[in-house]
């Protein structure tokens, strides 16, 4: 779960700045959101089969499809048959065509960090919170929510998968790419700047580490130094 979907779910889309979603805004995340407006920004939500065991990723269901109409072969025009049987052509504007599903199955944890320059915004989470996460709006219940603690800062750890860009992985003296899209190479890796996080969940002592981009970057969107 990008970081961006963690954002607007958690949120509740309390700061989305529009109403539809314009062809030309290329994507940009703070164009339709305003970060600054309620400054928290999260890890990516990486599925897991336990807290303590959060370096371990499960993968989610996926299911490939393809209902392109082999009638005509188009993935935005669809035939029907009207009462006498004459097949029109019709615009394909509510079905997906073709691509591939993933699908959260029952009893999948996902883990995520919140950062935040003020600790209000990070003490509002509590158990048995729903939040309705994605573009199928699929519900999360919040299983376990630590205290909040600061960010101490370090090197040369090993840090969980964030969002980078390519030129972010010279802040990296070795990495794995876990996955790549046309926004942002997901990455875990030791890197030369990190941020350390000490917590307590569910009464176990639990350590992680941030990469410095991350970070920088989230104090970008806050538009100021956390």
């Amino acid at each position: 779960m990008s970081e961006e979907s963690l954002y607007a779910g958690l949120t509740r889309e309390e700061t989305r700045k529009f109403g539809r979603i314009d062809a030309n805004m290329q994507s940009d995340f703070l164009t339709g959101y305003d970060v600054s407006a309620r400054p928290i920004w999260f890890t990516p939500g990486m599925f897991v089969e336990s807290i303590e065991e959060s370096d371990t990723l499960l993968k989610t269901d996926r299911v490939k499809y393809n209902v392109v109409d082999e009638i005509v072969p188009s993935t935005s025009k669809s035939t029907v048959f009207d009462k006498k049987g004459n097949r029109n052509f019709i615009d394909r504007n509510n079905i997906a065509t073709f691509g591939s599903i993933e699908s959260v199955l029952p009893n999948q944890k996902v883990f995520t960090i919140g950062i935040s320059k003020e600790e209000r915004f990070l003490s509002c989470y509590a158990p048995q919170d729903v939040y309705l996460m994605g573009k199928k709006r699929t519900m999360f219940e919040v299983l376990g929510v630590s205290d909040v603690v600061r960010l101490q800062e370090d090197e040369l750890q090993e840090t969980i998968p964030t969002q980078v860009q390519m030129e972010d992985l010279n802040e990296y003296f070795s990495y794995t790419i876990h996955d790549v899209n046309a926004r942002y190479f997901l990455v875990q890796g030791k890197a030369l700047k990190c941020w350390r996080v000490h917590f307590y969940l569910d009464g176990k002592s639990i350590t992680r580490f941030l990469p410095g981009v991350f970070v920088e970057r989230a104090e970008r969107y806050f538009g100021g130094s956390s």
